[in-house]
């Protein structure tokens, strides 16, 4: 478009661009198939594709809305291409899980691996290192599932989906506030563990009559707090 064709007062060119005001009409037509198209593709592709998504099942939606949007809109492109490579996505996508199927590094590759971030009531801090997850977004997950610290957890996993596997203790321990520090109200009225302290950065909790001096032997911090003992009482 030449500078002297732009005027802002052309209502017409700005609604249809340089189409006539038919073209909506094949707009219209254009994008019911194309959404039938698509609806059958994420039927095919299957449920996966309505619940949590892994990362291939993400690239997969990306690369349909790239196919898609196109041929909406352009009157030079057809229909026909844009289901040659809906087929080809649908062909990509299926043969790539059963490759990682039959594959275990494949699989872990493409889907990522679970993590252990917590054993013990411990974070585990060479799996938070790799999991590109702080130590924040997972107590406020913890906290979603009614955790208030982490003696009460025995295991939870960082699945590659993306969501957290949390195994309770049946016998809890005393173990780090998971609570905000900034609720100081609330850290302050919680029972603490006698001749118990934990470690701020990473939970480990060990048994001495007064704090600590001495550094961490799962983290080397020399950060220590009283450990907590709540046992089974839930969030308001």
């Amino acid at each position: 478009m030449e500078k002297n064709d732009i005027n802002i007062s052309d209502l017409e060119r700005i609604l249809t661009g340089e189409n006539p005001w038919l073209f909506l009409v094949e707009v219209f037509v254009r994008t019911v198939l194309i959404y039938l198209l698509l609806y059958a593709v994420l039927r095919l592709l299957g449920k996966r594709m309505n619940a949590q998504m892994t990362i291939t099942e993400m690239a997969v939606m990306i690369t349909l809305g790239a196919i898609v949007s196109v041929p909406m809109q352009i009157t030079e492109r057809g229909i026909l291409p844009t289901f040659v490579a809906l087929l080809c996505t649908i062909a990509f996508q299926r043969g790539l899980n059963l490759w990682a199927f039959n594959n275990g590094k494949v699989e872990a590759i493409t889907q990522g691996e679970v993590s252990l971030i917590i054993k013990d009531g411990c974070l585990q801090m060479k799996a938070f290192d790799k999991s590109n997850v702080t130590r924040e977004q997972v107590f406020s997950q913890l906290r979603k599932q009614k955790v208030q610290h982490l003696g009460q957890l025995e295991r939870v996993y960082f699945e590659a989906c993306g969501h957290f596997s949390i195994f309770k203790h049946e016998n809890i321990k005393p173990g780090l506030s998971i609570l905000p520090q900034q609720d100081k109200k609330l850290w302050e009225e919680q029972p603490k563990a006698d001749g118990h302290f934990s470690c701020f950065r990473c939970g480990n909790t060990i048994e001495a009559e007064n704090e600590p001096d001495q550094t961490c032997n799962n983290c080397d911090d020399n950060h220590w707090v009283h450990a907590m003992d709540v046992k089974e009482k839930q969030f308001d």
